[in-house]
């Protein structure tokens, strides 16, 4: 039923096998939420894993609350500088508020550099449903590239984080539920790709690995 084919998915991706890559869709996270990200993605890059420069959201930094303190993407300088420490070289994507339009700024760089394959690198319980928008947008787009799953392989799941645009600052475990109901909200609305055909795509592109 429904539930196997997202426990399924889920698990397929958290522990999906990469090739090497043109570049990696790196999507901007609530503050303290991107908690060992950049140190994965330094880890592909000097592994040798990536051709070319991470891409990465063009917005600055996101909600502001009346203290001016932010909750949700500390914006690009933030993650241009964070990366560029680590000796990760960034191109910076057309500003997205929210991971559907990350989505279409990500393949609209790589469709104009003519890049064909990226890793996604998220944490495990957002992997599945940034995964499934890429997908959609791949389809809208007429656009197909290879795309993978990267997460950290031990989460802090105790650890209070803000959620999807900053809301809710609960222990990352509390996050999940959330992600599911977006999930199945975003597919009625037709902005995500079907589970079923996330695992059709996962059978056909990872035959060669």
């Amino acid at each position: 039923g429904k539930m196997i084919e997202l426990i399924e998915a889920t698990i397929r991706l958290i522990t999906d096998k990469v090739t090497t890559v043109d570049t990696v869709f790196f999507h901007g996270r609530a503050e303290g939420d991107d908690v060992g990200l950049f140190e994965l993605v330094s880890k592909l890059h000097h592994d040798g894993f990536i051709r070319h420069p991470v891409l990465i959201n063009g917005s600055e930094s996101g909600t502001l609350e009346p203290g001016g303190t932010v909750h949700s993407y500390p914006g690009v300088a933030a993650y241009r500088r964070h990366l560029e420490e680590l000796n990760v070289h960034t191109a910076v994507v057309s500003p997205g508020l929210n991971t559907l339009e990350e989505n279409f700024a990500f393949l609209a760089a790589a469709k104009i550099r003519g890049w064909r394959s990226a890793i996604i690198v998220a944490q495990p319980h957002q992997l599945l449903r940034i995964f499934l928008g890429a997908l959609r947008v791949m389809e809208k787009e007429n656009y197909l590239m290879a795309l993978y799953a990267v997460c950290p392989s031990q989460v802090d799941w105790l650890r209070e984080v803000y959620g999807s645009q900053g809301q809710k600052f609960i222990p990352r475990y509390g996050h999940v539920a959330e992600e599911y109901k977006r999930i199945e909200k975003y597919q009625a609305a037709g902005d995500l790709a079907s589970t079923d055909e996330l695992l059709q795509y996962l059978n056909k592109t990872r035959v060669f690995l």
